[in-house]
């Protein structure tokens, strides 16, 4: 091995031989250049981390590209507004510095009732409840040749033996035989825990076929 010397003005100093290979080096595994990351992530950025725009999925993003990205027009803005629920009303979504909201009241089916071939005189028991419950929506459809048509009333009390309180006053009156009809003007919608709920009909048309109902909260 070769000695490198030069001399300082008053003794010959000796240098470390050049390594032809850095496999030759010594202290490779010496972790004393604590200003570098390590590849397996054990030390911490002390600092913002600046850099380009992520292209690549194994890319390191900042905070400014990812709440730029996040707030952008073609990703979490088209979640904003009414989010629709088939059958079970509408949540709103909106935006609060990055957060997004969610609000509203999805609606939840609490019961279904259908009478088969319903006359002007059907008293049919739907459910008793367990809980108070506020009713918000009621969907109806009738089935049958001519014109079918069926008016109807949903009735709730403690006492099944009693007249018990309207949803609707008066009743409704169903006569769509495709889509159904959506109740959501109704005046008595609290209904108490422990109270009976039950379906009437009062008068009928044509010739009905079927009665469904559902009652959603």
């Amino acid at each position: 091995m070769t000695v490198l010397k030069i001399w300082n003005g008053s003794e010959w100093i000796e240098i470390s031989p050049t390594a032809a290979d850095h496999g030759d080096l010594t202290g490779l595994q010496n972790d004393d250049h604590t200003q570098y990351s390590l590849a397996d992530g054990t030390r911490d950025f002390s600092n913002v981390v600046g850099g380009v725009d992520p292209v690549d999925s194994d890319h390191l993003a900042t905070k400014s590209y990812v709440d730029t990205t996040i707030s952008g027009v073609n990703t979490i803005n088209d979640l904003f507004g009414n989010v629709g629920l088939v059958g079970k009303g509408t949540i709103n979504v909106t935006e609060e510095s990055q957060d997004l909201v969610v609000s509203g009241t999805p609606h939840t089916l609490l019961a279904t009732a259908t009478i088969d071939i319903p006359t002007d005189i059907e008293d049919f028991t739907i459910f008793k409840t367990s809980q108070d419950i506020t009713l918000r929506k009621m969907f109806a459809v009738v089935r049958g040749p001519t014109s079918p048509s069926v008016t109807w009333t949903v009735r709730h009390d403690a006492a099944r033996s009693n007249t018990g309180t309207e949803v609707v006053t008066a009743g409704t009156t169903t006569t769509n035989t495709g889509a159904g009809d959506e109740i959501t003007d109704m005046n008595s919608t609290t209904i108490t825990g422990g109270e009976w709920v039950w379906l009437e009909t009062t008068v009928t048309g044509g010739s009905p076929q079927e009665l469904a109902v559902e009652l959603f909260a």
